[in-house]
């Protein structure tokens, strides 16, 4: 069941208004706005909380954000070393692709990979075809390699060694 949500008449006039503005804008949709927009405006709370929580995420906190982002930051490091002496070292390319996080158990650090992905030209190497669900558990993996990578002399230009040590 959904959380107890209640907001003010100001707030249901305003996201009533919103609703309003979307049955105008996006036809095809009208009848599930109509819908949204009667509930806010009879203030049914079991309603709009169930409406908030199947469209909108638990929020993903600051350090969260730099996690992920120092995950991002490793991958795109093993990415250039690799790329740059993979040969020497036995690695592919293949062998440090970034594979996203779980679906189910890590969906906002996915939602956010998703987000950067699309709103960044920085990390665009770490694109793939399959997208970044991973199907299973990622972030406790990603957080012993991340140990490994920040104990690098230089977290931008790996070594070989690094590769192996962060990989291991």
């Amino acid at each position: 069941m959904a959380a107890p949500l209640s907001l003010s008449k100001v707030e249901r006039l305003i996201l009533a208004n919103q609703y309003l503005i979307l049955e105008k804008v996006d036809p095809n949709n009208e009848p599930e706005y109509v819908k949204v927009r009667q509930a806010i405006e009879h203030g049914y709370e079991l309603e709009i909380a169930t409406m908030a929580e199947q469209r909108l995420l638990d929020p993903l906190s600051f350090a969260e954000c730099e996690e992920v982002r120092e995950i991002l930051d490793m991958h795109m490091a093993l990415y250039s070393a690799v790329e740059e002496c993979g040969k020497d070292i036995g690695i592919a390319l293949d062998d440090v692709g970034f594979e996203g996080f779980d679906g189910s158990k890590e969906s906002r650090q996915l939602a956010y990979v998703e987000f950067l992905l699309d709103t960044m030209d920085y990390y665009s190497e770490l694109q793939n075809a399959n997208g970044f669900n991973s199907h299973v558990e990622m972030l406790p993996k990603y957080q012993r390699m991340l140990s490994f990578w920040k104990a690098s002399e230089d977290r931008v230009n790996l070594t070989g060694d690094d590769v192996k040590r962060i990989l291991g």
